[in-house]
């Protein structure tokens, strides 16, 4: 069950929404809410991301001077690692979207949400239970 929940969190089409439209109770929506937050922060929010940028800081590197002014804006540096911690609050403040591939939909998003892309596509790519 709370898998389920945590999928119908992660699919852009539905978010919480989904269980407001379905008339859950405000503690059961904060409950689904709260699933998602924990599974986030405990395994994917601090997690590496993949990318290059902190990957390569494994030996210090005389960094050059450059003449490009946009390499020395703060606004196009990389973000820090606790800007990551807000991905799940970002996504959430975000509104729903007619998605019909929520796995292409998240996979495009990975540069903007790199842990919880991860982490939706770990739980939308589980196969169907038949029962």
């Amino acid at each position: 069950m709370a898998s389920h929940t945590r999928t119908l969190v992660l699919h852009p089409r539905h978010k919480l929404t989904y269980f407001r439209n379905v008339k859950w109770l405000d503690r059961w929506i904060k409950k689904a809410e709260a699933l998602v937050r924990e599974e986030f922060e405990c395994f994917y929010a601090s997690s590496d991301d993949g990318s290059d940028s902190e990957s390569n800081e494994v030996s210090p590197v005389k960094q050059v001077k450059s003449c490009n002014i946009f390499n020395q804006l703060e606004a196009l540096a990389p973000p820090k690692s606790s800007e990551y911690r807000s991905e799940l609050d970002r996504y959430l403040n975000t509104d729903i979207e007619h998605v019909t591939d929520a796995l292409v939909w998240w996979y495009e998003r990975r540069a903007t949400f790199p842990r919880l892309s991860r982490m939706a596509l770990d739980y939308l790519s589980v196969p169907g239970m038949c029962t």
